[in-house]
């Protein structure tokens, strides 16, 4: 996996508001858009943050968040959706976390990771799975293709450094 990418499991973490979670994820899917993403209002945006930010401490670069306007967006796909593309966080901040509520089959359900140079990779996520990236790394999740959903929470962090400084394993070694 690229040197840039973080990946936690965060069960123990979030198993308290875990059905919560899911509920006000298909809840508050919107009924006729077609699209995948939407901004979840969540009562535990609070309590991801927190995990989010504890986890970035932990083994990336020290940095400075600019920014407390958190927010989240969920990204449920299943034959339903079709909408998925090439894309990165770049216009959101400087670390993305992605936190994989529910997927279905690990085996078939993966994100494809876009380094700039090298070679693209691929993460296939379980359930619990918190991937973190820089936001400037283009990434493609793969959509669900069956009746069951899967779903992820999107998260961003502003930082007064940038993406390069926060995950540069050369300027600070690497503790992950």
């Amino acid at each position: 996996m690229n040197k840039d990418i973080v990946y936690v499991n965060v069960e123990k973490e979030i198993k308290d508001y875990y059905l919560d979670l899911l509920i006000e994820c298909i809840e508050q899917r919107p009924k006729v858009d077609v699209h995948n993403n939407f901004l979840l209002n969540t009562d535990y945006l609070h309590n991801i943050y927190n995990v989010f930010i504890s986890e970035c401490r932990k083994k990336l670069n020290p940095f400075t968040i600019s920014s407390l306007d958190f927010k989240c967006y969920c990204c449920l796909s299943d034959v339903n959706t079709y909408d998925t593309n090439i894309h990165n966080h770049e216009n959101d901040g400087q670390i993305t976390g992605i936190l994989y509520l529910k997927v279905p089959d690990p085996a078939k359900n993966k994100i494809e990771l876009i380094p700039e140079k090298g070679f693209k990779t691929y993460f296939y996520p379980k359930n619990f799975d918190f991937l973190i990236l820089p936001s400037t790394l283009n990434h493609m999740p793969h959509p669900s293709i069956n009746k069951q959903k899967r779903i992820s929470l999107n998260l961003n962090l502003r930082c007064k450094e940038s993406s390069k400084e926060i995950f540069d394993t050369a300027r600070y070694g690497s503790n992950r």
